[in-house]
């Protein structure tokens, strides 16, 4: 009977666990119940004996799971057995005793840097994986369990700025290009240069000012061996005037051009989330200019009045 990581979790609790599941299955961890293991032999089939065969087990706090006499005898058990139990906090509860000197992450902030401090903790201590391969593709159909806004990693050099992000996914070799070429259509790239695992593309200049799409930006998109490297280039002198509201639309572009690749059909509004971000980035510049207006008007005006003792108002 494979191992894998078990997840414990109340039935409240279904979503989250069904999207950690995913998340962790796109990292090449065996996870119960979320892969696909039609084709693995000696599946367990029922809650006790998938217990019984997990190397790993993710406790998944809520106030549902701890009133749940259940989850607290899953917990019991797998700590009876000496499995690598881990707790991951949901939503806010109190933890019981049983549980307080076990390692945790904690889910309610931002949650894929969650996954990721997850990852790490799992891949230290031995959780079981599989082969990142086309055989066994991610099960992302389902658009509602994907983000809509990503972390990033933002590296300046000299006179440049790239912003990275991860997406954790594989594809069938050579689908690239095709799976990139309506995002970039609709988020107004052309496409610059395409090979078998990278493609290229360069921003059409056709968005309203301190809309920060309006920079002249590269984007690359590179299919690296369980995941996709998605990183944006531009000039340091493009981002003077950006407010961190500028750097949320890439995190959310980002996440839409996740669902393009991800899913057979995004959807016709899977841009909307970045462009409402879009909006208020250029509303909180707008405010700004007006704010530094005024101000600069209110100084002449006082200039005015001491020196040619003139009131205008």
């Amino acid at each position: 009977m494979p191992a894998h990581i078990y997840l414990s979790f109340a039935p409240e609790d279904r979503l989250f666990a069904r999207q950690l599941g995913i998340q962790l299955q796109q990292r090449g961890l065996v996870v119960w119940r979320i892969l696909d293991t039609a084709q693995l032999g000696g599946v367990p089939r029922d809650e006790a004996a998938a217990l019984e065969a997990a190397s790993h087990v993710l406790t998944i706090l809520s106030p549902h799971s701890t009133a749940l006499p259940d989850t607290l005898r899953d917990w019991g058990r797998a700590l009876g057995m000496q499995k690598h139990v881990i707790v991951v906090i949901h939503e806010t509860c109190d933890i019981p005793e049983v549980l307080q000197p076990l390692p945790r992450v904690d889910f309610r902030g931002r949650f894929l840097l969650a996954v990721e401090d997850l990852v790490q903790t799992l891949q230290s201590t031995g959780a079981p994986t599989r082969p990142l391969t086309v055989e066994y593709p991610p099960p992302v159909s389902n658009a509602d369990l994907l983000p809509n806004t990503l972390p990033s990693e933002r590296c300046w050099r000299e006179d440049r700025l790239r912003v990275n992000y991860t997406l954790p996914m594989i594809l069938p070799p050579g689908e690239l290009e095709a799976r990139t070429a309506r995002f970039f259509e609709i988020a107004k790239f052309d496409l610059a240069d395409a090979g078998p695992r990278i493609v290229q593309a360069r921003r059409v200049r056709g968005y309203n000012l301190f809309d920060p799409r309006r920079a002249d930006q590269t984007l690359i998109v590179e299919q690296l061996e369980g995941l996709v490297m998605v990183r944006y280039h531009m000039t340091r002198t493009q981002v003077y005037y950006w407010f961190p509201a500028h750097y949320h639309v890439l995190d959310r572009e980002a996440a839409a051009l996740y669902r393009f690749l991800a899913t057979d059909d995004p959807g016709l509004d899977a841009m909307d989330i970045a462009n409402a971000q879009a909006e208020r980035a250029q509303a909180l510049s707008w405010v700004v200019v007006a704010t530094i207006l005024l101000l600069l008007l209110s100084v002449v005006l006082l200039f005015v009045n001491a020196v040619f003792g003139v009131t205008v108002f």
